[in-house]
């Protein structure tokens, strides 16, 4: 995976999520989602983290 990446989801109900990975860092920011939409945002927020060349 790149060094250095930004993931935007944007749901058809007009909630987003944005992941900024720089420098081995993970920054994250979820605007206007409903409970289930909240749920897959912190799935990916965990394997987007996981995502090392060793896993």
């Amino acid at each position: 995976m790149a060094t250095n990446y930004t993931v935007i989801y944007t749901h058809p109900s007009g909630g987003t999520a944005t992941f900024i990975y720089e420098d081995g860092e993970l920054s994250s920011l979820a605007k206007g989602l409903d409970a289930e939409q909240f749920w897959v945002f912190k799935q990916v927020k965990s394997l987007l983290l996981r995502n090392d060349e060793g896993d």
